[in-house]
């Protein structure tokens, strides 16, 4: 059985650890290093599954959205969404 000193330097270097840990998320993520997915230029609309490693995407890139296929091989940005025709194109770019 563990002895009183041996979990006092347990809990002692554990909490340690976590607050090393603690302390270099706080730093990263303000320095503007992020784990977290807090863009704010590009945000995953909606997505749908259509079959195994197949689906679609809606992705938001600042004010414009993109319809995107999504498949085992990769990923493929079929046209903006929703649809632009070649007028309302021209009219947008000036």
């Amino acid at each position: 059985m563990l002895e009183t000193q041996e979990i006092v330097k347990f809990l002692a270097s554990f909490s340690i650890i976590v607050i090393i840990l603690y302390s270099l998320y706080y730093f990263l993520a303000k320095s503007g290093f992020s784990i977290s997915s807090k863009g704010k230029r590009i945000e995953i609309v909606d997505t749908k599954s259509v079959g195994r490693n197949r689906g679609f995407l809606i992705v938001k890139v600042d004010d414009r959205e993109y319809f995107f296929t999504v498949d085992e091989k990769g990923m493929k940005k079929i046209d903006q969404w929703p649809l632009v025709t070649e007028n309302e194109s021209d009219d947008n770019d000036g």
